[in-house]
């Protein structure tokens, strides 16, 4: 359905609307500096904590009329990858002709992003009607039911999607996990197939220190009876998705065992052996070498599906849905000098990042900005980016409720890991970006990379939000 425009006066009310109703989301957020990261918790208390969230969330979606379950739906989890999957899984599903929504976690620049159906951000006229329908429904909930007193910031945001969905009466749900995935308020969701991209360390301090107390967490969307399919490799890994999967009568499919891909070329073609078709000839759009697997493990998944007769595709859907480009993986914003913005937010990501520019840019120089959370192993991404860097400018995300490593933290670091490398100090990540450009030769390479959120003030510069939100609401987005 196409969107008329809105007159500008319409379009402002609706703006100012849109605020208001993202302002009262973020009252949700109770420890606004981020103190939470730092206390230490026993793993009994952590784990009550998990399952009071998971049964909150069931709680208020039964409320509501589980509009969960009102559509078919794919549940992706992983360390590295899942945005990327899910929108190239949502792409081929909308390529084949399915009304299609899903849920991303978080967003870059606008919380728009979270609400899309069918490659279409919500309005902002629309998103300030469906938190006022959600504030009515909480209210209720909180009146009727005895056991809870409060949602947190990120079980509204997963009711939010659902209820979209739901409402705008979608035939498939693609949804991200935001953090692991047995405990995960999305995992109330009645999945017809698991996804797990694999397994690395990040958010050791939740998810545990090991790679197989992570994958545990990861591997727990997979449903009683359904299928799973995953692109985890690693041996210690792959054994407590194995695990999981037999304990509850799930069907798992794996790389190099029931599906393969293959690399055709350095200008992103690849072909992929499903479990049920073969798929020789698909592109991808986007850079990155990365990005191949994620493409591959999205085409099998939906081969499963198809296979098991859950849904029809033909093969120009699976390559039309290999065009989707994602905003902040390896994208190309400008050419001269070239800018790149990579949401590397662990060192996984991070070397992933470094094989791909070396692939792309041989022999260039490149100047990386880069800012973190606190939280997260910057020590890692710094080592897995230094050998492809010649200049860094450390700068920092400013997050309501999540702290940011200090500038003067990341650049000590930076100078331990990297010394005789010239580290430039800039707190605004906007002024940082210019900087890195003003000083860039012509045949250099400017590359944004750390925190998806810092990422997405950067990718201000070129887009601004006041312009996207604009544009959405009057309809010419």
């Amino acid at each position: 359905m196409t969107r008329s425009p809105r007159p500008p006066e319409r379009t402002e009310q609706a703006l100012a609307e849109f605020r208001q109703a993202e302002k009262w989301l973020f009252t949700l957020i109770t420890d606004p500096k981020g103190e939470r990261y730092f206390q230490e918790k026993s793993p009994e208390v952590r784990l009550a904590e998990f399952r009071e969230q998971i049964a909150r969330m069931q709680s208020f979606l039964d409320f509501c009329g589980n509009p969960e379950q009102s559509f078919p739906s794919i549940h992706v989890a992983g360390t590295s990858g899942k945005g990327s999957v899910v929108n190239f899984l949502a792409g081929m599903l909308r390529a084949g002709g399915y009304r299609t929504g899903y849920h991303v976690s978080p967003y870059l620049q606008v919380c728009n992003e979270k609400l899309i159906v069918d490659q279409k951000m919500i309005r902002p006229s629309e998103f300030a009607g469906l938190v006022a329908d959600y504030r009515r429904l909480y209210q209720g909930w909180l009146t009727e039911n005895d056991q809870f007193n409060a949602m947190k910031y990120g079980e509204a945001w997963v009711a939010l999607t659902f209820l979209w969905l739901a409402r705008q009466g979608v035939e498939w749900g693609v949804i991200e996990t935001g953090l692991g995935g047995r405990y995960d308020p999305t995992n109330v969701v009645p999945a017809k197939l698991a996804v797990i991209t694999n397994v690395n360390y990040d958010h050791m301090e939740v998810l545990g220190e090991s790679l197989p107390e992570i994958a545990a967490h990861k591997a727990g969307i997979i449903k009683p009876g359904g299928l799973a399919i995953t692109a985890e490799t690693k041996p210690e890994v792959l054994a407590i998705i194995r695990a999981e999967a037999e304990e509850k009568g799930a069907e798992l499919f794996c790389v190099g065992e029931d599906f393969s891909f293959r690399r055709k070329d350095a200008e992103g073609g690849f072909s992929v052996q499903g479990i049920y078709r073969t798929y020789p000839d698909l592109r991808l759009a986007m850079a990155g070498e990365f990005q191949v697997e994620n493409a591959a493990l999205a085409v099998a998944a939906l081969d499963l599906l198809e296979g098991r007769g859950l849904l029809s595709l033909d093969e120009g859907a699976f390559q039309a849905g290999a065009q989707v480009e994602v905003a902040g993986r390896f994208e190309i914003v400008q050419a001269e000098p070239v800018v790149v913005l990579d949401g590397a937010h662990n060192q996984h990501k991070a070397s992933a990042l470094a094989a791909s520019l070396a692939s792309a840019f041989p022999g260039k120089r490149l100047t990386m900005v880069l800012g973190t959370l606190s939280i997260k192993d910057f020590r890692g991404i710094i080592q897995a980016l230094a050998p492809v860097t010649g200049k860094w400018v450390a700068t920092q995300p400013k997050v309501f409720g999540k702290p940011a490593a200090p500038v003067s933290a990341l650049a000590e670091v930076i100078r331990s890991l990297a010394p005789g490398q010239q580290v430039l100090e800039v707190d605004r990540i906007p002024d940082a970006v210019r900087i890195a450009i003003e000083q860039a030769s012509q045949d250099e390479v400017v590359v944004v990379t750390g925190s998806l959120y810092m990422l997405g003030e950067a990718r201000g510069v070129w887009y601004p939000v006041e312009e996207i939100l604009t544009a959405l609401e009057s309809g010419e987005r």
